[in-house]
């Protein structure tokens, strides 16, 4: 009886004790892990929040930790870049550049077809090569400095040969300049009508056509000397059979003449030189070998005088001719004729050799 009476009166406290299902608007609290979530009864609700944000101190330190709802990586992580255009390219350096061969280390390509493609430089070294070698056959320039004064061998290509007894010898003191490295003096000698040649034998040279002759010069001596210089085969005093050249008399009057198996032309002008003066004078054969230019200058440069020929040029077969500077003297008294410095035979048009 007591026990009954006693079930009776805790029954009520202990069904109240059970925690009860969670109705809408019920309070909630965290009854353990077994329970879980479970609603009770209690005096009152938990009430609002008052206050500040910041008063309730472990809401705030949570949320301090999210990002901000206006977050979006901008300015703070990457910098805000334009966009590029359709022929750019986005590089590793974060900008925009123009997408073409250069980018890609293809500057050196471009669309030239291959007939069009340049060479390499070694190619065109070799090409160079031959080339000069080409041009020194087809277009040889043929010349001596009169370097060397021992005799006839001195002259190479060219060379010398005495006139009845003539001599070369060390140029006179003062000739040797700057401007006139390697002097050569020809001098007669006691015999009459002696002297000295310089040149290509004669019969080496058939004018047709792009041929040119130049010798640097000073006459030492006028007095009963003759003169000629350019294409001729004058060996001795006497006049060229075949030539185109320059005649300097003893009186210093230079004239330009042609001569075809011993008929003779000669310039309608002529120039006085002077003794003891340096000279250039160049003689040229026109491309066709239809005339002949003279033309003299100073030791400066100066053009002194120029004529032409257009008749008796000695282009026939058998009509071969020399290259060469030959002085002799009348008298019989040994005489320094003439001082050279340079002479040379060179082609403006190309031999098909």
């Amino acid at each position: 009886m007591k026990r009954l009476l006693l079930i009776t009166v805790l029954l009520p406290w202990l069904v109240m004790a059970q925690p009860k299902p969670c109705q809408d608007g019920d309070p909630i609290r965290y009854v353990g892990a077994s329970n879980g979530l479970s609603c009770e009864v209690r005096s009152s609700a938990w009430g609002s929040i008052t206050g500040t944000l910041s008063n309730q101190t472990d809401l705030q330190s949570a949320l301090d930790g999210k990002s901000p709802s206006t977050h979006n990586h901008a300015g703070i992580y990457e910098p805000a870049f334009a966009s590029g255009l359709a022929s750019q390219f986005f590089r590793g350096d974060k900008t925009w550049q123009t997408l073409d061969k250069t980018a890609v280390g293809l500057g050196n390509v471009d669309n030239t077809s291959d007939a069009d493609k340049p060479i390499s430089t070694a190619t065109q070294t070799a090409l160079n090569d031959k080339a000069a070698i080409t041009l020194a056959r087809k277009q040889p320039v043929l010349f001596t400095d009169c370097l060397n004064i021992l005799g006839v061998g001195g002259f190479d290509p060219f060379y010398g040969a005495v006139v009845s007894s003539g001599t070369i010898n060390a140029p006179n003191a003062g000739l040797i300049t700057t401007h006139h490295p390697g002097v050569v003096r020809a001098r007669s000698s006691t015999t009459t009508n002696s002297g000295y040649w310089i040149g290509a034998n004669a019969g080496m040279f058939l004018l047709g056509g792009g041929e040119a002759f130049e010798a640097v010069f000073n006459i030492t001596t006028l007095t009963n000397g003759t003169f000629r210089l350019g294409f001729h085969d004058a060996t001795t005093s006497a006049d060229a059979v075949d030539g185109a050249y320059l005649e300097v008399a003893s009186t210093g009057v230079g004239t330009g003449k042609t001569a075809s198996n011993s008929t003779r032309s000669t310039t309608a002008t002529t120039y006085t030189l002077s003794a003891g003066t340096w000279y250039r004078l160049v003689i040229a054969v026109n491309s066709g070998a239809t005339s002949v230019a003279y033309y003299l200058y100073n030791d400066a440069g100066t053009q002194l005088w120029t004529d032409s020929l257009a008749t008796n040029i000695p282009t026939a077969s058998g009509r071969e001719t020399g290259a060469a500077i030959i002085g002799t003297n009348s008298g019989t008294s040994a005489t320094d004729l003439y001082h050279l410095d340079w002479v040379a035979v060179y082609f403006s048009t190309a031999r098909t050799r």
